[in-house]
């Protein structure tokens, strides 16, 4: 998920939000903080994940100000906080992406298609004219939030949805 000061933002499995019109990517993952949840949440039984209803530990934000990202966080899952003039509130300009994450029976987390989900959440995000952004470093911060959040993802046979909102 990356946030955006009074702008739009993008929430991924876990959020990304943004707000400016951008012309320049920066997303830099190399330059993300983490903070890992002191509280870890009580993981339900994988087969029981409900998409929208169970959440891990941790979300992907990244502020969006004066036309360039700022350095991404993983931080502890929580409620945004956001200004009522946020214009997604106002005018609906938001987009959503998901993609499946599962382990093999190896156990290694596999992201199914992430680069076509990331592609195509980059083309509703300029004809939205939200700021755009890198899909590479992007999906290198979902891989990092996936690491550190992998005891969520279920095996192959239920496949998990980690999904992105573009505010």
């Amino acid at each position: 998920m990356l946030l955006a000061k009074r702008s739009r933002q993008v929430k991924c499995v876990y959020q990304i939000l943004a707000t400016q019109k951008a012309t320049m990517s920066g997303l830099q993952s190399n330059m993300v903080q983490i903070e890992k949840s002191k509280s870890p949440k009580t993981k339900p039984k994988l087969d029981d994940l409900v998409f929208g209803k169970h959440f891990s530990d941790h979300m992907l934000v990244c502020d969006y100000e004066d036309g360039a990202w700022k350095a991404p966080l993983i931080l502890p899952f929580q409620d945004f906080k956001i200004s009522p003039g946020i214009t997604s509130l106002h005018y609906a300009i938001q987009c959503f992406e998901g993609m499946k994450a599962y382990k093999t029976v190896e156990k290694d987390v596999r992201l199914f298609r992430p680069m076509l989900n990331v592609q195509r959440m980059q083309r509703t995000a300029e004809k939205l004219t939200l700021p755009s952004f890198d899909g590479e470093e992007f999906l290198k911060l979902l891989k990092m939030l996936i690491a550190i959040d992998s005891d969520w993802c279920p095996t192959q046979e239920t496949l998990h949805c980690i999904s992105g909102l573009h505010l």
